[in-house]
């Protein structure tokens, strides 16, 4: 359950400004390759020994924020080489029977996806898709992957408060079930793993 993984996780750990690094200058001045964008910010590439030593230190839990949009389709299909690397990295985290959450970060917090009936509308079938290509791959993980649907989502405003409008929480809400009947139309153990 939710309340059980809650109380399992004893202290966690942000592998951030990583994968979550975004820019077009990554692609205009690298070869755009996943380590390219992975160390965009200052940050190493991630091995088995960073985590390792991320867990020797008392963590029991690795959240790996994502930023798909420069590795998607317009119609929401993840570059293989991208999805590989994100999976690589989980992969690190849950042999060492660690908890881990994978999400889609800065697509929203001020990227292509907000909080309006207009973005919903525009986006709503590439959503569903990045979030069954992500689903899709990680189904036969255990409990211990967990699912964060959206990061830091704005208004059309870009308030960090919250949706301005009834309309505007409206479109957030439904962008959120849009994720969960997503996930949990894949099957396997996304007929039950914990979403945030």
């Amino acid at each position: 359950t939710a309340q059980a993984a809650a109380d399992n996780i004893i202290v966690g750990w942000n592998l951030g400004n990583t994968f979550e690094s975004n820019g077009e200058w990554i692609g205009l001045y690298t070869d755009g390759r996943p380590e390219n964008y992975e160390t965009a910010w200052g940050n190493p590439v991630t091995t088995p020994e960073l985590i390792a030593a991320v867990k020797n230190s008392g963590f029991n839990a690795v959240r790996i924020p994502v930023t798909w949009h420069e590795h998607i389709d317009e119609q929401g299909n993840i570059d293989p080489e991208w999805l590989d690397r994100i999976q690589q990295v989980v992969d690190h985290v849950i042999q060492l029977d660690m908890y881990c959450v994978i999400n889609v970060h800065h697509d929203a917090g001020g990227g292509w996806l907000r909080a309006t009936p207009e973005c919903y509308e525009k986006y709503h079938e590439k959503v569903a898709a990045l979030w069954r290509n992500i689903a899709v791959r990680f189904r036969d993980y255990g409990e211990k992957l967990i699912f964060e649907g959206f990061n830091e989502m704005l208004d059309e405003e870009g308030h960090w408060g919250g949706a301005g409008s009834p309309e505007e929480y409206k479109a957030h809400n439904d962008l959120n079930q849009l994720f969960v009947d997503t996930v949990r139309s894949t099957g396997g153990n996304n007929a039950s793993r914990n979403l945030m």
